[in-house]
């Protein structure tokens, strides 16, 4: 390899305790945050590294397009429609990057950062990624969305695997809004 390769084992802890793991053992700047399923264009990681350098350090929220596979009607085309809506308003400017948007699937940030604020809560069952996001901006970081950072998630899940993923969201959210009770003021509960 053209960079220094190291391969980090621990027994299954689940997601936050892997990628706690990975800030602990980085010896770079920088963290930048995959998940498996994420199929990176190829100046993903140099347009991370340019937003890093370039502001000494932000919230790195890279570009993430769906690719539907099996099952493609129902819920599933809803939920896409929805995160091709979200994304397109994050790269025209027209939504301005906020903790909820800080998915863990495509995002860089300061390592002395990450470890200043404790990384992940490994308490979550979900949504560990956006409370991550919402104490790094409490601490001083900026978000930046970088539409040049571009990946592409494979989503396999039908209509069970979707809600039983909202009903862990909405766990952790009462469980991140107790930890956190300024939160409930930045909920979007509707008129």
């Amino acid at each position: 390899f053209p960079f220094p390769l190291r391969v980090e084992r621990q027994e299954n802890s689940g997601q936050p305790a892997a990628l706690n793991r990975a800030i602990r053992s980085a010896r770079g700047k920088y963290c930048l945050f995959l998940d498996d399923d994420i199929l990176a264009d190829p100046r993903l990681v140099e347009a991370h590294l340019e937003a890093q350098e370039e502001s000494g350090g932000v919230i790195g929220l890279g570009a993430l397009r769906l690719r539907l596979q099996g099952v493609k009607g129902g819920l599933a085309a809803y939920f896409a429609s929805w995160w091709e809506e979200h994304y397109q308003g994050l790269a025209s400017g027209e939504v301005e990057p906020d903790f909820w948007a800080g998915f863990s699937g495509n995002f860089s940030a300061p390592t002395n950062s990450l470890r200043e604020v404790g990384g992940f809560n490994e308490k979550l069952p979900r949504e560990f990624d956006v409370e991550l996001t919402y104490r790094l901006e409490k601490a001083g970081l900026r978000l930046a969305f970088l539409n040049e950072a571009a990946g592409e998630q494979v989503y396999t899940k039908g209509f069970r695997e979707i809600v039983a993923d909202f009903d862990r969201a909405g766990e952790a959210a009462v469980a991140m809004r107790r930890e956190h009770p300024e939160l409930l003021r930045h909920a979007p509960l509707g008129d």
